[in-house]
């Protein structure tokens, strides 16, 4: 769904993805730091870690923890590593993307629900979304560890509108990947695909402006 399409009317839950929504990151960093340049060697290490059931799978879906992820990646490199550096460069990746922080700051001084919908693991919580100066104004959260589910599966979804405890018309979620989206829409959620983040939140930002809702 285009910006414009969304009904500003029936908004009570503004649900953001995280990775790409709120903040960027890029796996290629993470890749050049454990592995090193030679991306025949990043495609070998993605196939493995991303597969369907495969170690992010697992990890996101929190079947396995952090010192058990950091112990699997240095299993398939074949080498060690400094416990200390290695969790650091799985988790330091994020840059945050202002145009949603001020977003998520101009809703909640409209007092309208602002929550969290990630597929995303302890680490990266611990070290990164939980520290986010927004996190404390999210009024509801919903993680793949926490739960076991991951998108697209509908009970990721169900979780959060079981917690906001409206109908789902009344949430819009905003996710940077299409099948998520999809899936959501799917629940009768209200989504916009951040397919270009920055140019979307912007749109959804005037949007809201231009129905008196900002």
């Amino acid at each position: 769904m285009i910006a414009s399409r969304i009904n500003t009317e029936k908004i009570q839950l503004f649900l953001f993805d995280y990775g790409n929504v709120i903040s960027r990151f890029d796996n290629s960093v993470v890749f050049n730091r454990i592995i090193g340049e030679d991306q025949s060697k990043w495609k070998e290490f993605s196939e493995i870690f991303f597969h369907p059931g495969g170690l992010s799978n697992q990890f996101e879906s929190g079947k396995i923890g952090g010192d058990d992820l950091l112990t699997e990646i240095e299993k398939i490199l074949g080498k060690r590593f400094e416990r200390k550096w290695l969790k650091w460069a799985f988790c330091d990746y994020f840059t945050p993307i202002t145009e949603t922080t001020s977003l998520i700051r101009s809703l909640k001084e409209k007092k309208f629900h602002v929550g969290l919908l990630s597929n995303t693991n302890i680490l990266h919580y611990e070290s990164e979304i939980s520290v986010n100066t927004i996190f404390p104004l999210f009024d509801q959260v919903t993680l793949s560890f926490e739960i076991g589910y991951r998108k697209p599966q509908r009970e990721i979804f169900l979780d959060a509108i079981n917690k906001f405890g409206g109908s789902p018309e009344q949430i819009l979620y905003l996710d940077d990947i299409f099948e998520y989206v999809n899936a959501a829409s799917e629940l009768g959620i209200q989504t916009l695909h951040c397919d270009n983040t920055e140019k979307q939140i912007c749109n959804l930002k005037q949007l809201l402006q231009k129905n008196g809702k900002l």
